[in-house]
């Protein structure tokens, strides 16, 4: 649960390249119309007066209360047997892992199961190496892999 001083990251439409983080001064919950609705407000920099009222903005929670394993959204390749990213290996070709994920913004993805802190990861061209096994082998990397 969101609580004043929390911090978020600020994407307003328009200015999708430069997202800004604020701190939450203000929470309304309320029940309207049989839907929770959490009303907020918070405080954001706009040193070049860029951002003016009535812009539309997507408001992501940030927590920081909480350690985990987070990678760009692009590094999770995402199949009909489960969720997979591109480890390196010791023998340093880099080889399909399935791993389960769990909160997801428009940016990044949680890793609740299936990698370590230590490892390697494609985070940019993940679909590049998915498609080409694809081609190579005619298949389903993760094929015979269970979730």
């Amino acid at each position: 649960m969101a609580k004043i001083g929390d911090g978020i990251r600020v994407v307003i439409i328009g200015f999708e390249n430069g997202p800004v983080d604020g701190r939450i001064t203000f929470l309304s919950p309320e029940y309207r119309n049989g839907n929770q609705i959490l009303t907020l407000r918070a405080v954001i920099d706009n040193p070049r007066h860029q951002f003016l009222p009535g812009l539309q903005a997507n408001v992501l929670l940030v927590n920081t209360r909480k350690k985990a394993i987070a990678l760009p959204v692009d590094a999770v390749i995402r199949g009909a047997k489960g969720d997979h990213v591109w480890v390196l290996s010791k023998d340093g070709a880099f080889k399909p892992r399935m791993v389960t994920t769990g909160l997801t913004n428009p940016y990044k993805v949680e890793i609740l199961a299936g990698l370590t802190e230590k490892e390697n990861v494609v985070v940019t061209g993940a679909y590049l190496l998915y498609g080409e096994l694809v081609l190579k082998k005619g298949g389903d990397p993760m094929a015979g892999h269970h979730h």
